[in-house]
């Protein structure tokens, strides 16, 4: 019975021991699980743990991919270059014997002419720096500040054209050969004076001169109009030739002949299908 009695008192005081557990905070649970855990190595001698480190990342070498610099990046303003030539004859010889070009087109153009004379810096800033000029003072200001009497730059942004003034030499040889072209086709087209003075006995001479041998009449139009040609100093036909000499225009050549070469000349048929002849021949 005793035995039975300290069973049960042992089962009594556990279960008070588990309700005041159950009754506690979770904090002050905790707390008394970890010193019921930890609490008794405390007092012996623990053995230290060496917690292992960990491994440090290796940081990876990022190479800098370096930029080339453009030449203009390279040019400071108070850096004293080397000019390979004036800044007027660079546009001179750029600009010379060419058209009006925009301005966007002639600074393409300024840098070829640069890599072609194998200059150190190209591009349009360094051309601005060798010759005093800050790097974004602008070409078109620089270009009419040093050449303003030289250089005409005509139109609209960005349609803007740049191009050499004539110069006055040229100026005046250019007139001076338009006022000879004038007067050349002024000359031309006043009437030449006939080397001969034009009447009965010119066209009496020159219709021998031509009429060596039988021909047709149109034979002798053609070789009348030729030889009258030479002797008017001007392009002339054969009827024409006739009337100038004094003979009626509503008259033909035949009957021109008939009538006043009759001594020297026979015309045997009518029309196109008439001969003209010599009499020495006949």
């Amino acid at each position: 019975m005793k035995q039975l009695l300290e069973v049960l008192q042992e089962i009594r005081d556990t279960q008070k021991a588990i309700l005041e557990l159950m009754v506690r905070p979770k904090k002050q649970r905790l707390r008394s699980w970890f010193k019921g855990m930890f609490g008794k190595k405390k007092d012996k001698n623990p053995a230290t743990f060496s917690t292992p480190k960990r491994p440090e990342k290796t940081k990876k070498t990022v190479k800098k991919t370096l930029k080339k610099k453009t030449p203009s990046s390279e040019i400071k303003t108070e850096q004293l270059m080397a000019i390979p030539e004036d800044f007027e004859d660079t546009i001179r010889n750029i600009l010379e014997g060419r058209e009006p070009m925009k301005l966007a087109v002639f600074g393409h153009e300024l840098k070829i002419y640069q890599e072609m004379n194998q200059w150190r810096y190209t591009g349009t800033e360094a051309f601005l720096v060798m010759h005093g000029f800050h790097k974004k003072y602008g070409l078109k200001k620089a270009i009419l500040s040093k050449m303003e009497n030289e250089v005409m730059i005509e139109g609209v942004a960005p349609r803007q054209t740049i191009s050499l003034k004539m110069r006055e030499e040229e100026s005046v040889q250019e007139e001076t050969v338009q006022e000879e072209i004038v007067q050349e086709a002024t000359l031309q087209d006043q009437p030449k004076e006939p080397l001969i003075e034009l009447n009965l006995q010119s066209f009496q001479a020159a219709c021998i001169a031509v009429i060596n041998e039988p021909m047709s009449p149109a034979t002798f139009a053609l070789r009348l109009g030729a030889h009258a040609s030479v002797v008017c100093s001007s392009e002339i036909s054969a009827k024409e030739f006739a009337h100038q000499c004094g003979i009626a225009k509503s008259w033909s050549l035949l009957k021109s002949l008939r009538t006043h070469v009759s001594d020297r000349v026979v015309v045997d048929g009518i029309g196109t299908a008439a001969t003209i002849a010599p009499i020495d021949s006949a």
